[in-house]
């Protein structure tokens, strides 16, 4: 009985030992942004190069949703479950901020899943030269679900 709750005990430490492991990100978000990203596309006989390019911010509304796309990726924030809020972008200094490859790095480096990757995943929105908005804890959806 005691080495059970030796190994429980161990095993609880770990889990919350890698929890803690994970961070708190904050992705910029510029739909004013003209930028393009090159991304892979499915080979048909009409595309034969296999590549595309795409705007690297765009944001669409889908019901009680925001979609947030960068580049290949999705970012899903549900007004419902999470919150935003707005400030100076003077404020920005303040978050860890990351780009997008720093994302898919550490997400293909692991072994989660892309949404259990970070502890959170926060987007902050440029929406004038001295206003942002954040959305908190968006779901970074994967090839396997659904926004």
């Amino acid at each position: 009985m005691r080495n059970y709750i030796y190994i429980l005990t161990f095993m609880i430490s770990m889990k919350s030992f890698s929890q803690s492991k994970k961070e708190v990100v904050y992705l910029i978000f510029d739909k004013n942004n003209t930028e393009k990203c090159k991304i892979n596309v499915e080979q048909t006989y009409e595309n034969k190069k296999e590549k595309s390019f795409v705007k690297k911010y765009e944001k669409e509304k889908k019901n009680d949703k925001i979609i947030f796309n960068i580049c290949d990726e999705k970012f899903v924030f549900n007004y419902e479950k999470q919150k935003r809020d707005s400030c100076t972008i003077k404020s920005l200094n303040k978050f860890n901020i990351k780009n997008l490859d720093y994302l898919k790095n550490k997400y293909l480096k692991g072994k989660d899943f892309k949404h259990h990757t970070f502890e959170q995943i926060n987007i902050i929105e440029i929406i004038s030269n001295n206003q942002i908005v954040k959305y908190y804890n968006v779901y970074w959806s994967g090839e396997w679900t659904i926004e």
